[in-house]
């Protein structure tokens, strides 16, 4: 790969020639340090609040769906300051992240968070935080975390990973700041999306219930599913991931229940495609058509979604087309997921 020129290939990728690459253990005020093992209890009296791992968003922040509180006699020596990160280590969610707010309260972290605390002389909590949001950081916590077949990562392992950072603690700040910005619109944006969803779910409620006083409303219909639709075809082909080449290498695209996503199709986290072949064999109890319904019957369990155009489609795997007649919009079928 030819580097261009101000740059330089280092462990971590291409980097600004006066950049360096730094073990965060090298930047630390202490050894990485474990949270106290203790159950969470109740939250009342004085009692500190507790933060575990199910209390960490995806994207980092403290959102705990009930707060609780752990009763135990060294609970000080395991508080929460400014600058503190607390990282996973083991499980489904090793690597996720929390960089302290003062904002959340008095925090003290649970066992299976591991804390990191950054000597801001050499590096700052906050870019140390945006870091750890990038592909480069989650595609280390991939390899590291399977070395032992199972997930984890320890504080040692921790200590291992390497930092690229600007020359100055201002380009730190600088870029710390640019980011952080982004994430408060971000969440400014999914507050508003938030509300403007239970605005619509309210309206759903109101609109697509079909009683009122334990009766049926003027001018609705009680019709069973079969009288509203052409045919429904229960497809319940082979899991794609055991297939292997007999998808043929074609470019047909085939769905399976996970791309059938919220009332859309989303092949984002994954995409199986066929060959012309495997279309005539697998799809012989009928091909797609725009405004299909696709209904899922397996986790994602209820999700349903339209054909959106008139390309072709595999359907692979535990996904039920309907194709409803002229007594019913098809569209009618897309809000019933949110309800």
């Amino acid at each position: 790969m030819v580097v261009k020129k101000g740059y330089k290939q280092t462990e971590v990728g291409v980097i600004p020639k006066d950049w360096m690459v730094r073990p965060l253990c090298s930047m630390l005020k202490e050894n990485p340090k474990y949270g106290i093992n203790a159950a969470a209890v109740k939250l009342e009296g004085d009692l500190p609040t507790y933060i575990r791992i199910t209390d960490i968003s995806e994207d980092g922040y403290y959102l705990p769906v009930e707060k609780v509180g752990v009763d135990n006699s060294f609970s000080a020596s395991y508080v929460l300051v400014e600058g503190d990160l607390v990282f996973a280590r083991t499980g489904a969610s090793v690597g996720k992240s929390y960089l302290y707010n003062p904002k959340d309260g008095e925090l003290v972290y649970a066992g299976f968070l591991i804390k990191i605390s950054p000597d801001s002389r050499l590096l700052l909590s906050n870019y140390l935080f945006q870091f750890v949001k990038t592909k480069i950081y989650w595609n280390w916590v991939k390899l590291m975390s399977m070395r032992s077949g199972q997930p984890g990562i320890n504080g040692n392992e921790y200590g291992q990973l390497l930092i690229p950072l600007p020359p100055t603690k201002t380009e730190q700040t600088a870029i710390a700041n640019a980011l952080s910005d982004a994430d408060a619109w971000i969440q400014s944006l999914t507050r508003l999306i938030d509300k403007k969803r239970q605005i619509k779910q309210g309206a759903m409620q109101t609109l697509l219930n079909p009683y009122e006083n334990g009766r049926l409303k003027e001018g609705w219909v009680d019709l069973r599913f079969i009288e509203i639709v052409d045919k429904y075809i229960d497809y319940r082909g082979r899991t794609p991931n055991k297939i292997g080449m007999a998808w043929g290498g074609g470019n047909i695209l085939a769905l399976s229940a996970n791309n059938v996503q919220m009332g859309k199709i989303d092949i984002e986290k994954e995409a199986y495609y066929g060959s012309e072949a495997l279309y005539k064999k697998w799809m012989i109890q009928g091909e797609c058509q725009k405004g299909d319904v696709l209904l899922t019957m397996e986790a994602p369990l209820g999700n349903v979604a339209q054909i959106p155009d008139n390309k072709k489609y595999i359907l692979s795997q535990r996904v039920l087309l309907i194709r409803p007649n002229d007594k019913i919009s098809r569209d009618f079928f897309e809000p019933l997921h949110e309800r």
